[in-house]
């Protein structure tokens, strides 16, 4: 269950999730959290890295914000 996501859908091809965050997120010194810094994390696990984390991403050819609320994993 996520936490940090309101909502998320996936396309009828299951290729496509598109989450929805939460508006009233915070990091502990204040800032909102918003879809900047998914991608940040994101952009963590290069593919050229081998790590745990990389795994669950394999599969994912883009991530992108079309808005501070909504970040695409396709």
């Amino acid at each position: 269950m996520p936490s940090l996501a309101k909502a998320w859908e996936v396309s009828s091809d299951g290729l496509t999730y598109t989450f929805h965050l939460y508006d009233n997120v915070f990091w502990h010194d204040g800032e909102k959290f918003t879809a900047d810094d998914v991608l940040f994390q994101c952009a963590g696990f290069p593919a050229e890295r081998a790590s745990r984390a990389r795994l669950n991403y394999d599969h994912v050819q883009s991530v992108t914000a079309p808005d501070p609320a909504t970040v695409v994993f396709a």
